[in-house]
């Protein structure tokens, strides 16, 4: 599992729509990636997932704020960003979840239609 004490999946409770999921969902656009000055943002070879590199990033969070989904957050205790893994192609989250309101899919076009749960 992570040496982070911050989960890199959060969850909200929204009064309009239920409950909301926010990570990395890889989207096409890669908008942090490219909002990324310093570099430390890149495509990891070996899971296809983002990854950041602690050693390039400058902590000025500007992927945090390009990213369209909430995807990227700051664990101050580690003072590092993070992003979702997908525990190396495992998705523990999915697989622990109580409820199976995780899930993995695949998309071919962006989802139109949100889940309440």
């Amino acid at each position: 599992m992570h040496k982070s004490s911050v989960p890199r999946i959060r969850v909200y409770q929204n009064s309009q729509r239920g409950f909301e999921l926010m990570v990395c969902t890889s989207c096409e656009e890669k908008y942090c990636l490219k909002a990324c000055g310093s570099g430390a943002i890149f495509i990891d070879p070996l899971t296809g997932s983002l990854a950041i590199s602690k050693s390039l990033c400058t902590k000025c969070m500007r992927c945090v704020y390009a990213c369209i989904d909430n995807g990227i957050l700051y664990d101050f205790n580690k003072d590092e960003l993070l992003c979702c893994d997908k525990c190396w192609g495992s998705f523990y989250c999915a697989l622990i979840c109580p409820m199976g309101a995780i899930g993995k899919i695949t998309l071919s076009e962006p989802l139109k239609v949100t889940q309440n749960f």
